[in-house]
């Protein structure tokens, strides 16, 4: 479809791969004849060699093949999606920076919009737009307007003073409230219509997730979705244009590189084998594939069936009902956490309640990275004690056979290196086995952190870069978490999978057998090549544990 406007808006998608509930077409839906021309770059440096936050000499990919094949079956959808409205999406793999504009100058765009995207890269990307269209350090005649879709609250809700955060934290406490907020520093004059996700803007924001949550709760409501565009209109001579739509990429073409990186330091076969089991699940389709209509159904079935009501999402494995497998839609925002929130509070608050304290969650970790920048990758993470500052991190290069025994999943402690094999054959495995590994990388091992996450974000299908390392250093004991967390595996698998069905289904050596103690302590039972486990067996029970298996030779009750 085309019409006869002169105005024409260039979209730039990012991880915002829908159309429902998604802001950076709200202006499309108000004005149905407006053309608009949608965009989406398969940024190259993702995809490529880069130094880490641990060690410059340690390489690491921003993006791993599991993530990488959800984002092209979500691409591929939404292409289809925005032609089936009469619009059309372009794909390039490249550089954003150079990308865009010559995309918008090409349909002599009046008007640039995108979503806001935490990540110090993600923001360095959207202040050079900024600066370009803004500063009109380019062509000033471009409008750029910003949204952000990817969180439950919006920023524009939250409190902008950080006495009022304490406030709503804590409102018995009355202590210190009496100060009067110091003036705020006019940042917002140069985004006029753009979303203020700075540093500056979060100042003051709460430091305690729960404090977070219990603020932003009493302060805002969660908005209402807002409607799908029912139509699109490309430029009236947009034919003319000799503008090629592009072809989206294959796995194979974005990690041609892979062959030849070693990952963190690990042999070139670690990689190679993880993009091998990426493209066996793409082959067989073993996956329901990504995509906003995917996400949708998954919502709806998760809701109707009641496992959302029912589902025990503290398990070990959480195949069946036992997750709603949504992590992976957020992530690529091929489902909008606001229409989430809405659809399960259609259903029940109890059923409700989980959902949003979850999103609510997220939420802590995708403003805390806008908030800290840079900083967020720092190895002294977000303490809130002393304590914590004192950690001394060991790179993985200093203890090279230790880690590449725990990336390989060949710890010998069989929750660990169960979950090993889930996250490197499907890249995924649940949030309790994923706190399990945490721990014994950081709290056993003392390696640093920083590699667990940029490991996991090698791995992840699901992977968000705020989220993911949110919690690895909010496990790891230098995040902001006022208990002290140290996960004991052993106790942990008696009681998230107790009876072995996780460790039995990804190691085969177990499949036969049926005593719980030998699948608990298979170094206590000459179990061949469980000998010696990567740490001090002693050190992964509960104090409880241990005086039960001092007392009785045993740690179930059995």
């Amino acid at each position: 479809m085309v019409t006869q406007s002169n105005e024409c808006c260039l979209i730039w998608h990012r991880r915002d791969l829908r159309l429902h509930d998604n802001d950076i077409y709200s202006t499309l839906i108000k004005k149905e004849d407006f053309a608009s021309v949608s965009l989406f770059i398969f940024d190259e440096k993702y995809f490529q060699p880069q130094p880490s936050h641990v060690n410059k000499d340690l390489k690491c990919l921003w993006s791993g093949p599991f993530y990488t094949q959800a984002m092209i079956e979500a691409v591929t959808h939404l292409r289809d999606q925005i032609r089936g409205l009469g619009g059309e999406l372009i794909v390039r793999v490249g550089d954003p920076w150079k990308i865009v504009p010559e995309i918008a100058e090409k349909i002599s765009a009046k008007e640039i919009v995108f979503s806001e995207e935490p990540g110090s890269y993600e923001q360095q990307i959207s202040q050079q737009i900024k600066e370009k269209y803004i500063y009109h350090t380019g062509n000033s005649n471009i409008h750029l307007t910003t949204k952000i879709g990817y969180t439950l609250y919006h920023p524009d809700d939250l409190p902008h003073d950080p006495n009022e955060w304490s406030r709503l934290a804590h409102p018995k406490n009355k202590k210190g409230n009496k100060k009067k907020s110091p003036k705020q520093k006019p940042v917002e004059d140069l985004y006029i219509n753009t979303v203020d996700v700075s540093s500056h803007r979060f100042r003051g924001k709460c430091r305690i997730m729960g404090d977070f949550r219990k603020a932003a709760r009493s302060y805002t409501t969660v908005r209402k979705p807002i409607e799908a565009p029912s139509r699109l209109c490309l430029p009236h001579n947009f034919s003319s244009l000799g503008l090629d739509s592009g072809s989206i990429p294959t796995l194979e073409q974005l990690f041609h590189h892979l062959n030849n990186t070693r990952i963190l330091g690990l042999d070139k076969s670690f990689g190679r084998t993880v993009l091998q089991y990426a493209i066996k699940r793409r082959d067989e389709r073993i996956d329901v594939k990504v995509n906003e209509e995917s996400a949708l159904l998954q919502l709806e079935t998760f809701i109707t069936s009641g496992n959302a009501a029912t589902a025990d999402r503290s398990l070990a494995d959480v195949s069946g009902g036992n997750s709603s497998k949504l992590s992976v839609h957020f992530a690529l925002g091929t489902l909008s956490p606001r229409k989430a929130y809405w659809r399960a509070n259609q259903e029940s608050k109890e059923q409700v309640k989980w959902i949003m304290s979850h999103l609510e969650m997220r939420d802590f970790f995708l403003f805390t990275c806008f908030e800290m920048g840079t900083s967020f990758f720092s190895s002294k993470g977000l303490p809130i004690s002393k304590k914590q500052n004192a950690v001394e991190w060991i790179c993985p290069s200093e203890k090279m056979e230790i880690w590449t025994r725990y990336c390989t999943g060949d710890t010998k402690i069989p929750m660990i290196d169960a979950a090993f094999k889930e996250l490197a054959t499907t890249g995924y495995c649940s949030n309790r086995v994923r706190q399990n590994m945490a721990s014994v990388l950081t709290k056993d091992l003392g390696i640093d952190w920083r590699a667990g996450a940029l490991l996991f974000q090698f791995l992840l299908r699901d992977h968000c870069v705020a989220c993911n390392t949110g919690n690895w250093f909010y496990f790891s004991g230098v995040g902001p978490d006022p208990k002290s967390r140290h996960f004991r595996t052993v106790s942990q698998t008696k009681r998230y999978d107790p009876y072995g069905i996780f460790i039995k289904k990804w190691l085969p050596e177990f499949r036969s057998i049926d005593d719980m103690e030998t699948i608990l302590r298979p170094w206590d039972h000459d179990l061949d090549g469980y000998r010696y486990p990567i740490v001090d067996p002693q050190t992964q029970f509960t104090w409880q544990d241990l005086k039960l298996l001092e007392e009785t030779g045993r740690v179930t009750d059995d």
